[in-house]
């Protein structure tokens, strides 16, 4: 990006005045009487361009080829800039095609109906699959038994236990989301920098530092669901200790029951 300085429009009309004078010398004998002095006094207008504008302007002009000269030089080397621009367009020719074929890499392993439907709802990072993991989990690790089949406590962790476990499900999906957007604004990013016009790199670097803060928010929301799950690993654990020690005041309560029956 160049600063060039603008002559007025006045001066550069100004130089049309030569021009003016060889037209108005062509015209016919009997006209050249009537515009003898506008003649003379164009010509006038040129001395006086030529030995007191003329110099004015001749040192604008060198000038600008001075601030020209400094920011090709100092402020955007142009040397610099294309070299930045040869790496970028090296680095991404190298790396591109396999960054696409690692984005594009299948992982998924079930196998059966039900699992496999499970393990495309959290991994194929379509909104679709988001609604569909709910029902998908259901479906390989069942329902909350009824109330007849199980205690209140057993049922209670068991519905913490799905929901910890869907929660996280859920987390792993919306970040897969995330990573496929800021991998496509980290090529858009790539494409504009091997492109840009030089003093564009600041609005390139707050982009980039934008990009930045979204990527460690998710990674902080991800970090947040990892924390939740093992808390509620954490809880279920403590829950099953405290059902012992509930378990063990009733079978000490049921023996001494049993022991002092025949002494009545």
């Amino acid at each position: 990006m160049k600063n060039r300085l603008a002559f007025p429009r006045f001066v550069k009309s100004l130089l049309l005045v030569p021009a003016l004078i060889a037209a108005l010398g062509l015209l016919p004998t009997r006209a050249n009487g009537q515009v003898g002095d506008i003649i003379l006094f164009l010509r006038q207008i040129e001395t006086t361009l030529q030995d007191g504008i003329g110099a004015v302007l001749g040192e604008l002009k060198s000038v600008e080829n001075t601030i020209n000269t400094l920011h090709e030089s100092l402020v955007w080397p142009v040397a610099a800039i294309n070299q930045a621009k040869g790496f970028i367009h090296a680095t991404a020719n190298h790396y591109q095609s396999l960054f696409g074929q690692i984005r594009t890499l299948a992982v998924n392993s079930a196998t059966l109906a039900d699992p496999r439907s499970l393990e495309s709802s959290y991994r194929g990072a379509a909104p679709s699959g988001f609604a569909n993991i709910q029902t998908a989990y259901t479906q390989v690790y069942s329902a909350v038994p009824p109330a007849a089949n199980a205690q209140i406590a057993d049922r209670n962790m068991i519905d913490m236990d799905d929901a910890s476990a869907v929660a996280s499900l859920k987390a792993a999906s919306i970040s897969d989301k995330t990573s496929d957007a800021t991998a496509a604004l980290a090529d858009s990013l790539e494409m504009q920098a091997s492109s840009a016009a030089p003093g564009s790199a600041p609005i390139l670097a707050t982009q980039a530092q934008i990009a930045n803060l979204e990527s460690q928010a998710q990674q902080q929301k991800l970090w947040a669901a990892e924390l939740r799950l093992e808390a509620a690993r954490l809880a279920h654990d403590n829950a099953l200790l405290k059902r012992s020690a509930v378990h063990k005041a009733v079978l000490q309560q049921q023996v001494q029951q049993t022991g002092s029956g025949p002494n009545q």
